[in-house]
């Protein structure tokens, strides 16, 4: 809840007449709400689970209240059913440690597919895969190396957090206020889709294929790019319709299920000092494992511990328009390093540098300074660009070249 006596329900916002106590009776049920399919046995407490233990995981972390809260949707829809997906990624994960003996490896291809498929669907059902696999790593003692460590990391990343970027970055909007502006209004849907499905697409698939490079093994899923596509594009796109469902005829269902626990207060310092290093942990491990102890490694790890300070400042900046409209952000920025990066390959080729271990190092390096330096203005706030029909355009532009060089059909090397 706001202070203006706003409710977000997760992708939309209602505006309410009189705070929470009363915001229930300012939401016009939708026949959902009035149906049966969400009234089965044990939904009770499976809205009070939704409603209550957020709020209590977001004092300590809230990676765990959005993957729950990822899955609110299922729960305003059918209930207590919608925790078939974290039983069955439950089971998944178990399975996979058990088949591995407790080893930090990614599942079989088809496993690793389903898990995936599931966590998009609900990122709490990629959690709860995840949880075994750590369990067993540790009972085993077989949580021992960075690379194992590293693998963990990257495999939640793939299965929570991975899934839900591009709906946080781009949510679905509630299409239904726009009826007065047809083009606008199905422009901004058709842009709700196309951005989280190919946003999607792409931060599974490449995270897949990387997933050698961090376990120092054959995954045999990492050659399957193309099916991690197909997957995420099918799935994302059915998860779009249910959510879309889920806005237009379960509102009040949507509205009980759902915690502010964004405005849960924590313990700022210590959670950010403690964030921060393991962000810095993490940072250094993946950088040892490609560049080994070189100055590379140090100097990269130095540059990215430095944006960190510099993303958690507190102290207002001045208004720069100019440099708020010229900051890249979302696909533009996405774009920008992939761009940046190609280009610095075909820099440091082109001058001899052709040292898998030394090209990767520059690489790199160039892509942290320039994060660094877009940090930096993203802190200076400003009004964005007026919308007319030159962004639109440019904005399809990005979208294709984001999608030219997820696919390799555009490359600068």
């Amino acid at each position: 809840m706001t202070g203006g006596g706003e409710w977000d329900l997760g992708h939309h916002v209602v505006h309410l007449h009189d705070g929470h106590a009363h915001g229930l009776n300012d939401i016009e049920a939708g026949i959902g709400d009035e149906s049966r399919t969400w009234k089965f046995y044990g939904w009770q407490h499976g809205d009070k689970f939704f409603r209550s233990f957020p709020p209590l995981a977001a004092k300590v972390t809230p990676m765990v209240s959005l993957a729950i809260d990822d899955a609110k949707y299922l729960q305003a829809m059918v209930g207590g059913f919608g925790f078939l997906l974290p039983i069955a990624g439950f089971i998944l994960g178990l399975m996979s440690t058990l088949k591995f003996g407790g080893f930090v490896v990614p599942p079989d291809t088809t496993m690793y597919l389903v898990i995936m498929g599931l966590s998009i669907f609900s990122a709490f059902a990629g959690m709860m895969a995840l949880v075994p696999i750590i369990v067993g790593a540790i009972v085993t003692g077989n949580l021992t190396t960075i690379s194992s460590a590293l693998t963990l990391f990257l495999l939640g990343c793939i299965w929570i957090s991975g899934p839900q970027l591009a709906r946080r970055f781009r949510p679905l909007n509630d299409h239904r206020t726009m009826d007065n502006e047809p083009f606008e209004k199905w422009w901004i849907v058709v842009g709700d889709y196309v951005i989280q499905l190919v946003m999607t697409m792409f931060i599974l698939g490449k995270l897949t294929i990387v997933l050698p490079i961090v376990c120092g093994l054959n995954v045999p899923a990492a050659q399957h790019e193309p099916a991690v596509w197909v997957l995420t594009f099918v799935t994302v796109l059915l998860r779009q319709m249910l959510e879309t469902v889920a806005r237009h005829h379960y509102p009040r269902r949507l509205f009980l299920v759902t915690s502010d626990f964004h405005a849960v207060e924590r313990k700022k310092v210590v959670n950010a000092a403690f964030v921060g290093g393991v962000q810095m942990l993490i940072v250094f491990g993946a950088l040892s494992l490609v560049l080994g102890n070189s100055w590379q490694t140090w100097t990269i790890g130095g540059i990215y511990g430095l944006m960190l300070i510099v993303a958690g400042l507190r102290r207002e900046f001045p208004e720069k328009k100019w440099i708020y409209r010229l900051t890249p952000i979302g696909i533009a920025r996405i774009v920008l390093f992939m761009l940046l990066g190609e280009y610095s390959a075909s820099y440091f080729i082109g001058r001899g540098v052709i040292d898998s271990v030394e090209l990767t190092g520059a690489v790199f390096l160039v892509i942290a300074i320039f994060l660094l330096i877009l940090t930096y203005f993203g802190k200076f706030p400003g009004d964005p660009w007026p919308k007319n029909v030159i962004w639109k355009i440019l904005g399809v532009i990005t979208v294709a070249v984001l999608i030219g060089l997820g696919t390799g059909t555009l490359s600068l090397i």
